[in-house]
């Protein structure tokens, strides 16, 4: 970044910083809305092997907005298709959605963030394998289509512990399911993967809604520091203070 940029960004750590210790929580996001329009759906382990030009095909649309979320009286009973719906609409955003006024970004960000609240608080002993799999989508398609974020987003799992557990799945292997697991260790797997679906959202939105390159270089390089320096169980509040406290587009309003 440059010169101001770096100012901000070292700003916004000093911030980070003095908040770590504080016990609250952001992840529901600024608001939480029912999702907007209709989106087709495949299954997460389908979209982590998806033809790299067909992804970003799907990341450049033609209209340059931001993609609907699903209008849906009640949510769907599968995880897989909620799972599926989730990375489809947080990666296929074209980065020039944002500019200028951005038209649609906070109906965006807000459908974004009621998904991903579904997806956590239905997340199980029986959904773990469809999050795993929801996971390494998300990461796979934003290394296609968005490679800056990639950078930072890559870190994410690797810092949770996950790296092994989609590397299997990404190789079509199987992962131990939860089922008949000790209590401590079901609750600690499921601990991972909701900080990581976590981490990984708050990155996604802040920087896909943030309306300049210059922004979201400044993002990415104190987000950077943040998902590899900080400590496991510090990481997730210093990443909602950094991305929806200080970067967030219109925090400073």
């Amino acid at each position: 970044p440059g010169a101001a940029g770096r100012k901000q960004a070292d700003s916004a750590m000093m911030l980070v910083s003095a908040a770590a210790s504080l016990s609250f929580s952001l992840i529901a996001g600024p608001s939480v809305h029912t999702p907007l329009a209709a989106t087709s759906c495949r299954s997460a382990a389908a979209l982590a092997t998806a033809d790299p030009l067909a992804a970003a095909r799907l990341s450049t649309g033609t209209d340059g907005k931001f993609p609907p979320w699903p209008e849906w009286e009640r949510p769907p009973a599968e995880y897989e298709e909620l799972v599926a719906t989730f990375v489809e609409g947080a990666t296929t955003v074209p980065l020039g959605a944002s500019a200028g006024q951005g038209v649609g970004w906070e109906e965006w960000a807000d459908g974004g963030f009621s998904v991903h609240l579904l997806l956590t608080r239905r997340l199980s002993r029986q959904t773990y394998i469809a999050a795993l799999d929801g996971l390494l989508g998300l990461v796979v398609r934003c290394q296609q289509t968005y490679p800056d974020l990639y950078a930072v987003l890559k870190f994410v799992p690797k810092k949770n512990g996950l790296n092994p557990l989609l590397a299997r799945r990404a190789d079509g292997k199987e992962v131990a399911p939860l089922d008949g697991g000790k209590p401590r260790e079901v609750r600690r797997a499921l601990d991972d993967v909701q900080r990581a679906l976590e981490q990984s959202w708050l990155l996604v939105a802040a920087y896909l809604t943030l309306p300049t390159a210059e922004d979201r270089e400044d993002l990415l390089w104190s987000a950077r520091t943040v998902t590899e320096k900080v400590k496991t169980d510090q990481r997730s509040r210093s990443l909602e203070v950094l991305c929806l406290a200080f970067f967030w587009r219109g925090a400073d309003e």
